[in-house]
């Protein structure tokens, strides 16, 4: 057999499979209905001084099958973004809040930023 009829081979067993998942018998989980709200939340980076207005962070996420999972502004998951559990009664934002504030110490991502040091005032 030649190589093209090989390849044309696997091409027909593709068009066959088609719809079902790569990874053989799992099936692929589709959404049905509308896709979840994407809820806006900020938090606190570094609190405002006489000549810094401090900063925050803007976070993103989505609550579905009572998990809160952090997302970017439409709604898809974070890079090696992890979902926690929601408890019965407990705010989903305190959750992301908690989640995007590990997240960032985790990554250092304030390493590089500007040290703030206030000026003197008269003699020492």
């Amino acid at each position: 057999m030649r190589w093209a009829d090989e390849l044309e081979q696997h091409a027909k067993k593709a068009k066959a499979r088609k719809g079902k998942s790569v990874l053989g018998n799992q099936k692929t989980e589709k959404r049905t209905g509308p896709p979840p709200v994407v809820h806006e939340f900020y938090i606190t980076v570094r609190g405002a001084s006489e000549n810094d207005p401090g900063q925050i962070d803007v976070g993103f996420y989505v609550v579905e099958n009572g998990q809160v999972t952090l997302t970017d502004a439409a709604g898809k998951p974070l890079k090696d973004a992890k979902s926690e559990a929601l408890p019965n009664g407990m705010d989903p934002r305190t959750i992301a809040v908690g989640m995007l504030r590990n997240r960032r110490t985790e990554s250092n991502e304030d390493f590089r930023r500007a040290l703030y040091q206030e000026p003197r005032k008269g003699w020492r």
